[in-house]
């Protein structure tokens, strides 16, 4: 985790790392903390010693860094009887921001050379879905495919990069996310995608998964 996330204020002063804890002095008050995150889910638990405090923020979403860190300091201010910090604002400003740096960036690092696909774009789109990794949405907007899996917005784009194939796109994601720049493959047969597979963990194999057949109306 980044020292910034820790120290964008005011407030937070001075965060060091100490047995497996953050160490930070919190508006004059010495806070022990950590999070963690899955895909789908993160956490954040953090202690008072000497005011005999402890806070656990718990999220069902994955891009929940601010989200969890709002909860628990307001959780904070609350139990201390501090006056609330506009941290939902300040958060989401910084984020803003964050976003349009990571999207400039993205854009003077996209290749001009554009490669074919062997379908057109709309018969990758569908609904996908995995046992573990729940489902994903993927869908043709202003001629271009994009993909949504756990309230993340992805681009899908196509470009002649190697070891990129025809039925491969370069996933291009959220500032926030834990995924970045990686290949996704379509699994094609016939004349549309039966399945995509995707690194999502970057320790394990590729994740794939199968498209499922659109509900009947009733």
């Amino acid at each position: 985790m980044a020292t910034e996330w820790f120290c964008n204020g005011r407030e937070r002063l001075d965060a060091s790392y100490a047995m497996g804890w953050f160490v930070q002095a919190y508006r004059g008050h010495r806070c022990l903390f950590h999070g963690g995150t899955g895909p789908g889910f993160s956490a954040w638990v953090g202690f008072v010693p000497r005011e005999k405090l402890g806070v656990v923020a718990l999220t069902n979403c994955q891009n929940s860094l601010s989200v969890r860190r709002i909860i628990a300091l307001n959780v904070l201010d609350r139990l201390l009887g501090l006056n609330q910090s506009r941290w939902n604002g300040r958060e989401k400003q910084a984020a803003k921001k964050c976003e349009a740096k990571a999207r400039e960036q993205r854009s003077h690092s996209r290749p001009t050379r554009k490669a074919r696909h062997s379908l057109p774009l709309s018969r990758y789109s569908g609904e996908y879905s995995h046992p573990g990794y729940g489902r994903l949405s993927v869908f043709l907007e202003n001629t271009e495919l994009k993909m949504k899996h756990k309230g993340y917005p992805y681009e899908l784009m196509h470009y002649d990069l190697l070891p990129c194939g025809r039925d491969r796109f370069v996933l291009s994601a959220p500032a926030q996310s834990d995924v970045q720049n990686v290949s996704v493959s379509f699994r094609v047969s016939g004349a549309a995608a039966k399945a995509l597979a995707i690194p999502f963990e970057p320790t394990v194999s590729e994740i794939v998964f199968r498209k499922t057949k659109p509900k009947k109306m009733t």
